[in-house]
């Protein structure tokens, strides 16, 4: 909610959270120092029916995650949706739909950033690491 307030505030917009759009859930996996952590996400990400850590698998979490932003995006058909959130379950959903690999997309989503979509059809708006670059996307006018 930090990042979406930030990227709301430098905009000039209002913004909404929405249930289901949270992270990977894996609570229970523990604490994994930085390459560690890196190697697992890659895995999971590679073997997304397969449960490599945590709560539910990479397709359970994109499917979760796919879901409540279809309902997010049925109250705005005709704009930009822009998607502030953690970046495995961002990574999945635009991976999907650009058809790239999620994790050198996954590297790249260091905080603050977002991926936004214009609708309908989830056609690439951008994706930003650099919160003041928005306004080059034209964000503050959808």
């Amino acid at each position: 909610m930090d990042t979406a307030a930030l990227l709301a505030t430098h905009l000039g917009i209002g913004y909404e959270t929405a249930e289901g759009l949270h992270e990977h859930e894996r609570q229970t996996a523990g604490y994994l120092p930085g390459a560690d952590f890196d190697a697992t996400v890659e895995r999971c990400l590679a073997l997304p029916d397969t449960l490599v850590f945590g709560e539910e698998t990479a397709a359970q979490a994109q499917s979760r995650f796919t879901h409540a932003l279809e309902r997010a995006a049925e109250r705005c058909p005709q704009s930009t949706l822009v998607i502030v959130a953690h970046g495995t379950v961002i990574a999945l959903f635009a991976a999907r739909h650009l058809g790239i690999d999620p994790f050198p997309l996954w590297q790249r989503l260091a905080l603050p950033s977002f991926v936004a979509f214009h609708m309908p059809g989830y056609r690439l708006a951008a994706i930003e690491t650099d919160l003041t670059l928005a306004d080059r996307v034209g964000l503050c006018h959808t």
